[in-house]
């Protein structure tokens, strides 16, 4: 297994999206004349990505075919495909994938994209000793989607409730993960990452971070955001 892996969160219902949308997974949402999902894969190979797993559910023969193509096309990264038997939650189906993935890999979501550094932000995860670095930006909403809470030197110490108003640096939704954090998880448990796992490793004491970024953050997973990604004229 490569070191330069990402697995991509692909698996969601996307309940918001789906009336505009019947049938289409959100990654597959057209941004600008193409999938968002390409964008997120060109992006993340500009960043040093050779193989992506795609972490898929619902809808996942579309997402199994956007596969095909891509590859077929000699595209960059290479992607897999995970397909996990029921809805497993965000860390349920990393932990489904695991055997695909290396010791230290990189998850995105497969609805937002924050053109983080990815080997800056690598290193920093290396350099900090952590378990688990998320992406932070901040908004000047941010606090309403639930901000992180940090300390100085930029440790994760919880999450604050959504729906508090105000400025906040929010999770990005770009994380790089030791493997074995998702191994005391039972193979085909549901999880939530940002509910269940994230909480439950930093009260455990695991080293978690935030790499904070001033780049910029979509999110399409509502029919507004949507329409606003097709005129980012910053999207790869």
């Amino acid at each position: 297994m490569t070191a330069r892996t990402a697995a991509v969160l692909a698996g969601g219902l996307g309940t918001r999206l789906a009336p505009a949308l019947p049938g289409v997974p959100k990654a597959l949402a057209p941004v600008a004349g193409e999938p968002f999902l390409a964008k997120l894969l060109r992006w993340a190979a500009a960043g040093g990505t050779e193989r992506a797993v795609l972490l898929c559910g619902h809808l996942a023969p579309a997402l199994e075919g956007f596969a095909r193509g891509w590859n077929a096309a000699g595209r960059g990264p290479v992607v897999d495909i995970s397909v996990e038997p029921a809805p497993l939650g965000t860390g349920g189906a990393v932990r489904f994938a695991l055997e695909r993935l290396p010791e230290e890999f990189f998850l995105l979501n497969g609805d937002t994209l924050c053109p983080v550094p990815l080997g800056s932000m690598a290193e920093a995860h290396r350099r900090g000793g952590a378990a688990a670095t998320l992406a932070a930006v901040h908004e000047a909403e941010g606090a309403s989607r639930g901000a992180l809470e940090m300390d100085q030197e930029d440790r994760v110490l919880g999450f604050a409730e959504k729906g508090r108003r105000g400025p906040g640096w929010i999770n990005a939704g770009v994380y790089r993960l030791r493997r074995s954090l998702f191994e005391g998880l039972p193979a085909g448990a549901a999880a939530s990452l940002e509910t269940d796992l994230l909480p439950a490793w930093i009260a455990r004491g695991e080293r978690v971070r935030a790499f904070r970024t001033d780049a910029p953050f979509l999110d399409i997973g509502t029919p507004a955001d949507w329409d606003r990604a097709q005129t980012e004229g910053w999207l790869p």
